[in-house]
């Protein structure tokens, strides 16, 4: 695993509502980054949405004429396991995972 491709990483807490967000970005080129994030504060939690936005074309943008370029697309694989978050990172990719209570 090569952490340096992992550009930013970041979990909010959102308390009231007992979610928790995990942000990413896997800036390598051509592999996966799986991180392990552990969770384990927060309680029995359960991926609840996972979203990865990604293009082949890293110069791809969203304009008023295109709006759909670049979209986010529903994610696969994203665990929790005894407190612990897994995820593969796609390539130049930028990850979005919310967990809840269960």
């Amino acid at each position: 695993m090569h952490s340096a491709w992992l550009g930013q990483g970041v979990v909010t807490h959102y308390a009231e509502a007992g979610t928790v967000t995990f942000f990413a970005v896997n800036r390598h080129a051509t592999e996966d980054l799986v991180p392990e994030i552990a969770l384990h504060g927060f309680g029995d939690l359960q991926v609840i949405d996972h979203q990865v936005m990604t293009h082949s074309n890293l110069s791809a943008v969203n304009s008023l004429t295109a709006q759909a370029t670049v979209t986010p697309s529903k994610g696969q694989g994203a665990k929790m396991e005894n407190g612990t978050l897994s995820v593969a990172l796609k390539p130049h990719s930028y990850t979005m995972i919310r967990l809840a209570r269960r």
